[in-house]
């Protein structure tokens, strides 16, 4: 770990990692160039500028910082509000990472990929699942059932009937003779939850599957991908999650066996899918973190959750094992009250080797102006007495895209109301919201005081050496981000500027688009032959190409 002495003089940056003993280390200055051996040493010293050691023969080449010049070159891109920020042990090897330890992605090409389509789940129509991809068929559906919501939520588990086969008509009956059987039939209530049950299954097995996982960038403020999310998909042809079909499998009261398939498919998230990703796709591990999320009550050491994972990693070889901890951060889910075990839960997650992160905080402002959401307990406070078990701390979409940044997608893609909700922040100095398909309404909130909570707020996270994910498309293009990012300036942050280093950003440049880990590594490894390819046309034409760095890009 970085460890700081008087003079900061002979500082390292190690991580827990497991050599040989007979190996000798030959470990160098990575500014002054200083030598030094260790052979004895269980650990493995890295360069805090690379974080990649470069093995020579038998021997492992590491290096340290023993000078004070090596030390206040790493503290001087530590951008701080007023004094550097006590620095948790998870926090300090983000830290020590350079600026070249993310991805460059080549946005427009991703843009342009189509969600897929798949017509059938098993010989049914995906449609009668509530799983298509015609939006008025989705709804006419949900009519039926009398279960409002989006068109692609899935529908969760629900028993077909006879009033139905008139609503989505299928003259295909025939199913596939290998699974499930004749299973959809009218009068077999679970005929739709064990062809959704089948899916899940498959889906943790590496099966074909209508429900799959895929990542969604997070970016840093040079719109550099810096981590990902994994979201689960469906194959109905959106960017929308089916997140019904998530909640109903993930039921703290369902049945055994949708139990059994839930702790599977969640242990497959959080273990064997993100190893697999990082060993088919290295580019990948450009990314510092990996997020997956899990519920408060999955957190505890006897949850079914807890103990799937501890055998999956168990199964793991000891260099993929430290690979995934390493990498994968435990993003707690808002959506339960938290259990009185919280602390030591996450203190065991922790013991594993995991990071964890804090999902969708919102602030007493924002309760306050649009009511406190019934599914959401992760509140300011709520976070307080918890804050030191967490290294990132995401800032949930309605309080950000509402209050702060006044720019909510659900304002649309029209700017009549985005433009009448900056008019009216500007002029009369309050927070307008959306209301229904057209309308605004007022919130009696001032914009200036919801700066002002942000940025104190926000100043004792980073001063407890936490990063901050805005969950928003924050452009200061915008003219709504721009008015924002102008008051919380004035308010001694600078999210684009001298505290950038401490923010990130999930949406940006890709939007709702997430995607699979092929895609993604397709993606950066498109834009880097781009520039190799332009930095070769500059050589020959006589110019010298602009120097970029892509870091762990084979």
């Amino acid at each position: 770990w970085l460890k700081r002495g008087e003079s900061a003089r002979g500082a390292w940056a190690v991580s827990s990692i497991h050599k040989s003993p007979k190996a000798t280390m030959s470990l160098s200055c990575f500014h002054c160039g200083a030598k030094k051996c260790d052979a004895d040493s269980a650990e493995e010293v890295h360069n805090p500028s690379t974080l990649k050691n470069e093995a020579v023969e038998s021997s492992e080449r590491l290096q340290y910082m023993c000078c004070d010049k090596a030390v206040q070159n790493v503290l001087s891109n530590m951008s701080t509000v007023d004094t550097l920020p006590a620095l948790s042990h998870y926090e300090e090897n983000t830290l020590c990472q350079d600026a070249s330890s993310v991805l460059v992605l080549d946005t427009k090409s991703l843009l342009q990929l189509k969600a897929p389509v798949q017509e059938r789940i098993r010989g049914v129509l995906a449609a009668r699942l509530g799983l298509g991809h015609s939006t008025p068929q989705n709804l006419g559906l949900r009519r039926s059932l009398s279960k409002p919501g989006p068109p692609y939520g899935g529908m969760g588990f629900f028993e077909w009937t006879a009033e139905l086969e008139q609503e989505i008509p299928d003259s295909e009956v025939a199913m596939d003779d290998n699974d499930h059987e004749s299973c959809f039939n009218i009068g077999h209530s679970s005929s739709v939850t064990m062809l959704k049950l089948g899916e899940f299954e498959s889906c943790a097995n590496f099966a074909p599957s209508f429900y799959f996982w895929a990542l969604h960038p997070i970016f840093d403020s040079k719109d550099r991908a810096v981590g990902a999310e994994v979201l689960i998909r469906a194959r109905n042809g959106t960017d929308s999650a089916p997140f019904e079909d998530v909640h109903a499998l993930m039921d703290p009261a369902a049945p055994p066996d949708v139990k059994r398939v839930y702790a599977s498919w969640k242990g497959a998230e959080i273990v064997d899918w993100p190893m697999r990703a990082l060993n088919d796709f290295p580019v990948l591990r450009g990314l510092r973190f990996i997020s997956v999320n899990v519920r408060p009550l999955d957190l505890c050491t006897n949850s079914l959750i807890f103990l799937e994972v501890v055998k999956r990693l168990q199964k793991l070889p000891d260099e993929d094992r430290r690979l995934l901890v390493s990498m994968v951060c435990i993003e707690v889910c808002e959506d339960q009250e938290h259990p009185p075990d919280m602390e030591s839960s996450l203190a065991a997650w922790q013991e594993l080797g995991f990071r964890c992160g804090y999902d969708d905080t919102i602030s007493k402002l924002t309760c306050q102006a649009l009511g406190r959401p019934s599914k959401n307990f992760h509140t300011t406070d709520t976070l307080e007495p918890l804050l030191k078990h967490f290294w990132l701390v995401k800032v949930d979409i309605d309080w950000a895209g509402h209050m702060l940044f006044l720019c909510h997608p659900c304002l649309g893609h029209a700017n009549d109301r985005k433009a009448e909700v900056l008019r009216r922040a500007r002029d009369e100095g309050l927070v307008y919201v959306a209301q229904g398909p057209s309308s605004l309404r007022n919130t009696g909130v001032k914009h200036e005081d919801v700066l002002a909570e942000f940025a104190a707020w926000a100043q004792h996270v980073i001063l407890c050496g936490k990063k901050i994910c805005i969950e928003l498309s924050v452009r200061q293009d915008d003219p709504n981000c721009a008015l924002a990012i102008a008051g919380l300036r004035e308010h001694n942050i600078d999210i684009f500027g001298k505290h950038s280093a401490h923010f990130c950003f999930q949406g940006g440049l890709c939007g709702p688009k997430a995607f699979e880990p092929s895609q993604l590594a397709t993606g950066a490894g498109e834009l880097k032959n781009h520039i190799l390819r332009c930095g070769q046309q500059g050589k020959h034409s006589g110019h010298q190409g602009k120097h970029i760095q892509f870091n762990k890009i084979s």
